[in-house]
Formats: C-alpha cells, sequence, structure tokens
C-alpha cells in the first residue's frame, strides 16, 4: 500500500514539474510578445509625441489627424461667426444710407384702398403721441418702430415720465426728476384761491400768446426737449434690463431670449400684444475672439429721456411741417390739424427763413448740452477719436466729448483743406 502511495505520489510531483515547465514556457511567450508590443506602442508614440506636457495635456491623446479635424472645424466656425458678424454691419450700413435717424412707423390703426390710407409715422397723432394727465409726470407715447444709426427696432408701449440723466450718478440708466419751475410771486401773493387760479391763467395767456409784456412769463414756462437713444449693451440673453421706468407699461419678458420668442411669435403669426409690452430689439454678435473662435452677442435697448433748456424756446421757432398723406384723406387745412388734432409735426428752426440748407442748427446746440450714457461725463475728456473738436460757434472752444454732438470744427485741417 505505501508503496502505490508513493508512486501516486512521484507520479504528481513528476505531472507538476511538467505543468510547471508548460506554464514557464506560455508566460514567457506571452511576457515576450507583450514587450514587442510595448516597444511597437512606444514608437508609435515617439512619432508625435508632443514637445511638452501642455502639448501633452492639449491632445489628450487624441490622434493627429482628428486633432487636425478639430482645428479645421474650430477655424470653420470662428470664419462663419466674424461674416455673421461682417453681414449684420453691411445691413446697418445700407439702412443708413436709406435716410436718418428716425420713426418710420406707428401703431398700424387705419388703413384703406390707398397707400395714404394706412398708419405710417402718423396715425391719432404724431408719433402715437397722446395725453395721460391722469398720471403725474406721465407723458403719452405709442409703440413705434424707429432707425437709429442704422438699427432698426420695435419698441413697447413707451408712455416715458418726465425724468433726466442723473447729475450726481454715474451708475448705468440713472436717473432723477425734471424739476417743475417755480410758482409766480404774483400768484402766491395772493390769498384767495380763486384770485391764485385767476392770477395763474394770466400767465397761461401770456405764454400762449407769447406776450411776455402782459406777464413775464419766461421764468415759469421752461421748454423741455424729449429725445430717444438708443445703445448696443453687454446683457447676456439670460437676463433683461428695463430700459425705463413707465407707470403703465413693461417688457413683458422673463429674458431678452425670452423677448425673442414671443415676439418671433407674434410676427410669425400676424398677432398682437393686447397689452403693448413686447417690442423687437435685435442682438448680433460683437467680436470674435481671435484664439478661440468664441463670438462676444451685444443686446440693442433704447430709453426715452426728457431735457431741460436753459433758454427760452418761442413758438416762431417752431415751423409746421406738411404731412399730405394724412391731411388730404381727412380734407383738413394745416391750420385745423394744428388746432384740432395731435397731427401736427413741426421742425425747431430759429431762423425766419424756413427754406435754406443748414448746418449748425438751435437742435445742435440743446444736444451740446445732453451727456452721454455715463451720465456725468469728465469735464476734461475733450480729445476725441482722431483728434480735438472745437465749437461751430467759436472753434477757440473745445467740444466736451461726453456730450452728444453732430456739427464740430477740427483743430487742424483735413483732406479737403477745411476744418
Amino acid at each position: 500500500m505505501r508503496i502505490l502511495i508513493i508512486s501516486l505520489w512521484l507520479l504528481t510531483l513528476a505531472l507538476g514539474v511538467m505543468s510547471g515547465a508548460s506554464l514557464y514556457d506560455y508566460f514567457e511567450r506571452e511576457f515576450a510578445e507583450d514587450r514587442h508590443r510595448r516597444r511597437s506602442y512606444d514608437k508609435d508614440w515617439e512619432d508625435y509625441r508632443p514637445s511638452s506636457k501642455t502639448k501633452a495635456k492639449e491632445n489628450c491623446g487624441i490622434s493627429p489627424e482628428l486633432q487636425a479635424k478639430l482645428q479645421a472645424l474650430t477655424d470653420t466656425v470662428k470664419a462663419l461667426a466674424k461674416q455673421t458678424m461682417i453681414l449684420q454691419e453691411s445691413v446697418e450700413e445700407r439702412t443708413r444710407t436709406e435716410g436718418q435717424s428716425g420713426i418710420k412707423q406707428v401703431r398700424h390703426d387705419t388703413e384703406g384702398t390707398k397707400n395714404y390710407h394706412g398708419s405710417t409715422h402718423i396715425d391719432t397723432g404724431v408719433a402715437g403721441v397722446h395725453d395721460h394727465s391722469d398720471y403725474i409726470r406721465l407723458l403719452g407715447m405709442g409703440e413705434v418702430s424707429a432707425v437709429i444709426n442704422g438699427v432698426e427696432f420695435r419698441t413697447r408701449h413707451n408712455d416715458y415720465r418726465l425724468v433726466k440723466k442723473s447729475s450726481n450718478n454715474r451708475s448705468f440708466l440713472a436717473v432723477e426728476d425734471i424739476p417743475f419751475p417755480p410758482v409766480p410771486p404774483s400768484v402766491l401773493n395772493l390769498e384767495n384761491p380763486d384770485d391764485q387760479i385767476e392770477e395763474m391763467k394770466q400767465y397761461f395767456v401770456a405764454w400762449s400768446t407769447q406776450n411776455a409784456t402782459h406777464r413775464n412769463y419766461t421764468d415759469y414756462f421752461k421748454p423741455v426737449l424729449s429725445y430717444m437713444e438708443a445703445m448696443w449693451t453687454t446683457d447676456a440673453d439670460t437676463e433683461l434690463t428695463e430700459p425705463y421706468y413707465s407707470d403703465r407699461h413693461h417688457l413683458d419678458a422673463r429674458s431678452w431670449d425670452d423677448l425673442m420668442s414671443k415676439v418671433k411669435y407674434m410676427s410669425y403669426t400676424g398677432n398682437k400684444d393686447n397689452f403693448e409690452n413686447l417690442g423687437f430689439l435685435p442682438r448680433k454678435i460683437m467680436s470674435v475672439d481671435p484664439v478661440t473662435g468664441i463670438p462676444s452677442y451685444a443686446q440693442w435697448n433704447y430709453r426715452i429721456l426728457c431735457h431741460p433748456i436753459d433758454f427760452d424756446i418761442p413758438f416762431k421757432y417752431l415751423k409746421q411741417r406738411e404731412d399730405l398723406s394724412w391731411r388730404y384723406p381727412r380734407n383738413l387745412t394745416l391750420k385745423e390739424v394744428k388746432d384740432e388734432t395731435r397731427a401736427a409735426r413741426f421742425s425747431l428752426n430759429a431762423d425766419d427763413n424756413d427754406e435754406q440748407f443748414t448746418t449748425y442748427t438751435i437742435l445742435d446746440k440743446i444736444f451740446q448740452s445732453i451727456p452721454g450714457m455715463d451720465n456725468v461725463p469728465d469735464p476734461n475728456l475733450i480729445e476725441g477719436y482722431g483728434g480735438r473738436f472745437g465749437s461751430v460757434e467759436d472753434p477757440s472752444i473745445p467740444l466736451k466729448q461726453g456730450y452728444y454732438h453732430r456739427y464740430e470744427r477740427w483743430d487742424q485741417a483735413g483732406a479737403m483743406g477745411s476744418d
């Protein structure tokens, strides 16, 4: 029995030695093949091994062919973004050559068998202006389509307030109330309210007839200019900045993207926002990063403000303009348009001659006192792009660059020899 067990044990040991030899040969072959594969991999890796750790991190093991394709796609997207930006500029430049900035269309309330039966810049009133004396400091103005510096847009219902740019706060869109003029002393000195009312009426008579000898009204009836300004802002499409406060209206959207979606729906379906709280305010690519190709977007926005004029504006400066397309189908005279409707339109001209070429006008003089978007411009900012500008009235007086200007004099002669 012992001999049998020993024989079986020796047989098992012999089989184990044989099996061990076979396993050794197997793993030796596998290790050899693995070393060969490693050497082949290392050789391939050397062919496109980056020259720095940074480059290795950029490639992340991506093959050269795929890396080239990704770079080509990046360059293509970058080029397309630039071309889109250029196309937008082309549209704006073409719009600039088609006419000056201004209102193109008011709310379309009328139509008929002739083109002139439809609404244009006038309908029931010029520029959609109407009365809101039921609110304090509120001036009524409906929604309009306008062009400012080549950008065409559509506003919400405006109804703006009697406010001006802040005189002590440079915060974006900061405003303050325009102070009301004082009550004439001849009114305040009367004790009886009825007498005060009657005396105040005389000041209105003097103002409406432009008779300062009846009552010297000029210190108590101050002219104010209403104007619309617009700007490209850096708002993201997930944001929305209300351009200005109105007691009655606001942009009815959570974001610029939401506003655009609502406006597109209304335009595609031929519908209208019943509450008149939507407006088309475009968005565009302003710049493209030259390295990453990532575009930077700009959002168009606007607001309507007022500006007090520090000198008197006689009624004779207001020259009524003819709008035959509105007056003719209604069979009205110019005087009837002025006296009986809100459709009378005027230009501001201090000269008696109303048929002449003009350059620098009283309107330019007013706008030179309106500050830009920073509200309180640096008084020392007199050097602009391209040089220093001087006043048309007196070239020795430099123009402040933080204010609106249309006509100016250069401090040196230009290509035509003029300044």
